[in-house]
């Protein structure tokens, strides 16, 4: 056990190689990448996009604006639009937009999850599983986890969420602190018959002409929430929308970022190191392309107008 542990410490602590992958935003290998490819998020750069990447209840999101405006997948806000309908008003057939910020629905059932810092825990895990194994090497590690856990959220229980994760299979043990908004209202959600279309849930590899598009808003006190920390829109006329740039330039971040429970929250090099090629001239026409694995056209070239 000794011996798989300090192999696991030495892996983690050697220079990462600049591939393509998922990197936690703490253990980002920015010279590296820069030598390689031109671009190394500084410090800055790293902590503002991992504010503006929410956790919701089962999908990543993004903050796409400073008045709390969040984006997502249709589906990862479906159950949201299915608790706020009525028997004679299915908002999931019919979608829904709201005009103005009184309009906005409060969904009954959802969260969302800012990560805010991350402490590295792996001393104190360690101490308390040392020497054991099997079922007390398991009771051990659940209760100093359990402990760890309580004592980060006891000062504001009501808007943190703390959770130790696991990584490099039990070499490294991170506190990840998560500010935790529990009021989010529905702003605008498509037509299922065309944020569904063909079929496709989650359309990164296949793009077929839909929408599958959520916005909601994170609100505290009764307020939209302030969140100046969020991903940049293609303001119009951007010239990202006639030439190919790298995604590095101003304007020009990825609207998501992978988000998956376990991780609590990690960044794709692909996505920051390849070009983004250019996109159709017609709004319309790049307003139903997503953002593909293989490099398709950004999603949204400029706001949506219902945004203030």
């Amino acid at each position: 056990m000794r011996r798989t542990l300090l192999l696991c410490l030495l892996l983690a602590a050697t220079p990462a190689a600049a591939d393509e992958g998922l990197w936690t935003f703490d253990n980002f290998p920015s010279a590296e990448v820069a030598k390689r490819h031109g671009f190394g998020p500084d410090r800055a750069w790293l902590d503002r996009v991992r504010m503006a990447s929410i956790r919701l209840s089962s999908c990543s999101a993004s903050l796409v604006s400073p008045s709390g405006l969040v984006m997502t997948n249709h589906h990862c806000a479906r159950s949201c639009v299915e608790d706020v309908s009525t028997p004679s008003r299915d908002l999931v057939a019919a979608g829904f937009q709201a005009r103005a910020g009184a309009d906005e629905l409060r969904c009954p059932d959802e969260h969302a999850d800012q990560l805010v810092a991350i402490e590295d825990v792996t001393a104190r895990v360690g101490k308390a599983t040392h020497g054991l194994s099997g079922r007390a090497f398991a009771a051990a590690q659940a209760a100093e986890i359990g402990r760890i856990e309580k004592a980060c959220k006891e000062a504001d229980p009501d808007r943190t969420h703390c959770q130790v994760v696991s990584l490099y299979h039990g070499g490294l043990y991170h506190l990840y602190r998560y500010r935790r908004w529990n009021d989010l209202r529905l702003v605008f959600a498509p037509e299922e018959a065309i944020a569904f279309f063909r079929g496709d849930p989650d359309n990164y590899e296949f793009p077929f002409w839909n929408l599958d598009v959520f916005f909601l808003r994170l609100y505290e006190n009764g307020q939209p929430a302030r969140t100046p920390q969020n991903m940049r829109w293609f303001p119009p006329g951007s010239p990202v929308l006639a030439t190919p740039l790298p995604v590095e330039q101003p304007g020009t971040e990825p609207l998501f970022l992978p988000h998956p429970p376990v991780l609590g929250a990690t960044l794709s090099l692909y996505s920051l190191v390849k070009p983004v090629p250019p996109c159709p001239k017609n709004f319309l026409f790049s307003l139903i392309f997503p953002p593909t694995r293989s490099g398709g056209c950004p999603l949204f070239p400029c706001a949506p107008s219902f945004e203030s």
